[in-house]
């Protein structure tokens, strides 16, 4: 299982050297754009920018990357950090009928058949319990994935 944030790249400000995003090839191509002049990119991910899973060529991205993990590095599942960004539609409304991504990844011979679990929110949704499109997916709550890694470090939780 790994866990996987594949809804933003790095941000803006932590970029001290050549390009480390898209925007250098296509901004538009490839994050959610805003109409706030003095905040360009939509900011469903906390980063400010939210990669545009409206965009095919952003979803082949995904797949392409996903398939590589399964094959060459033998990952039997994935955590999706953020999902709902992946039924965002291009002005960043939701998508509760048919997000692209969730049947893309559902039709793939090699990757319909892993373990698929979301945190089915982002800045702007909170969808879990509440018709997240991925319908074979996994949810799991923040509180749930506060405690399982605490207990994978090592660790104990101390009250409720």
């Amino acid at each position: 299982m790994s866990c996987l944030t594949l809804c933003t790249t790095t941000p803006a400000k932590e970029i001290t050297g050549g390009p480390s995003s898209y925007k250098g090839f296509d901004s538009a191509g490839y994050y959610m754009i805003s109409s706030d002049p003095a905040s360009p990119y939509a900011n469903y991910s906390g980063t400010g920018n939210t990669l545009n899973f409206g965009q095919a060529h952003v979803r082949q991205l995904v797949m392409d990357s996903l398939r590589y993990w399964k094959k060459e590095m033998h990952v039997d599942g994935f955590r999706f950090d953020l999902a709902s960004v992946f039924s965002r539609n291009e002005d960043g409304s939701l998508n509760w009928g048919h997000a692209p991504i969730f049947s893309e990844i559902a039709a793939d011979p090699e990757l319909g058949k892993l373990r698929l679990i979301a945190e089915p929110w982002d800045t702007g949704a909170y969808q879990l319990g509440r018709g997240f499109p991925g319908i074979t997916w996994l949810q799991w709550n923040g509180r749930f994935r506060d405690d399982l890694r605490r207990f994978v470090k090592g660790g104990c939780r101390n009250g409720p």
